[in-house]
């Protein structure tokens, strides 16, 4: 017997909103580690922005599993580099 049980909307809900905060850190953290001058910090972004990215990509595989539109979210149009920090 094969059960291919949907997810419901609540679970949608919650990957949907993790999904957006995922794709914002990702602004974040790659903003820092352009920012960043401690090399040990910056393995430290790295990391958190691999974790992040993963995040995304099992993200946008469960939505195309389950035939739900993957979320444009925050992308590198969000991000400006050029920006001083504070």
């Amino acid at each position: 017997m094969d059960h291919n049980t949907r997810l419901s909307s609540s679970e949608i809900g919650g990957l949907w909103s993790t999904y957006q905060q995922e794709k914002m850190s990702v602004c974040f953290l790659t903003y820092f580690l352009h920012q960043t001058q401690d090399n040990e910090v910056k393995n430290l972004i790295r990391d958190a922005l691999d974790i992040s990215q993963s995040h995304i990509h099992q993200i946008e595989e469960l939505f195309i599993e389950e035939d739900i539109p993957v979320p444009h979210g925050f992308s590198d149009h969000d991000i400006d580099l050029s920006v001083p920090p504070l």
